[in-house]
């Protein structure tokens, strides 16, 4: 490695550390099968890698209609007015996800949040048909091309939020908090009932 806080080549990336997603998320939760909101838990993670043959991902961005559409809300509560009406505009002069089929699936994974822990920036995620997990976890994409906290990839830990109990379908809502503005590349690993071993890549624009 250089002085560069940033890899330089592939021989870089595979003697980096992995990269705290808490530096990024404060808050996270998924709705599952149930319909309820599963709180996202940090663990370092023995099961984000391995040494796999990967496929295409089950997850698309939802295309966001009527109760699935994306929203923001104010955490401070309605009595901090300022708060609730920022809110209330930063989805009609951002917008946070657009699924055109005519733009390039790359761009389609570019997602805009709201900055800020008083803020919740929610969207929805589609599952193929048929494609259900009950292993999902989400950290920061190029942890998976890390070697974890050990050289051996199929046994490094990577920091990462983990989400319990069974998920597939549609319009599955993804709701996060974070803790400043920025750039970033997340990945959302899925394992899923045929054992595939997948990764969902979202490019995040975090934005004041």
């Amino acid at each position: 490695m250089n002085g560069s806080n940033n890899p330089q080549s592939w021989y870089d990336l595979p003697l980096m550390q992995p990269m705290d997603p808490r530096s990024i998320i404060s808050f996270v939760q998924f709705d599952n099968n149930a319909g309820g909101p599963v709180l996202g838990v940090f663990q370092n993670s023995a099961t984000f890698l391995n040494n796999t043959a990967w496929v295409a991902s089950p997850l698309s961005l939802s295309a966001g209609t009527g109760g699935t559409s994306p929203t923001c809300t104010a955490l401070a509560g309605i009595q901090d007015y300022q708060s609730f009406v920022a809110a209330q505009q930063w989805i009609n002069s951002h917008g946070v996800v657009r699924t055109n089929t005519q733009l390039p699936a790359t761009v389609q994974k570019i997602i805009f949040l709201k900055s800020g822990n008083n803020f919740l920036t929610t969207f929805f995620l589609d599952f193929a048909g048929g494609v259900t997990s009950t292993d999902i976890q989400l950290s920061i994409r190029d942890n998976s091309v890390t070697g974890g906290n050990f050289l051996d990839s199929a046994t490094g830990t990577v920091p990462a939020f983990t989400f319990s109990g069974a998920f597939g379908g549609t319009s599955r809502k993804l709701a996060i908090c974070t803790n400043g503005p920025g750039r970033v590349s997340m990945g959302m690993r899925v394992i899923d009932n045929a054992s595939n071993w997948s990764m969902f890549e979202m490019d995040w624009n975090i934005v004041p």
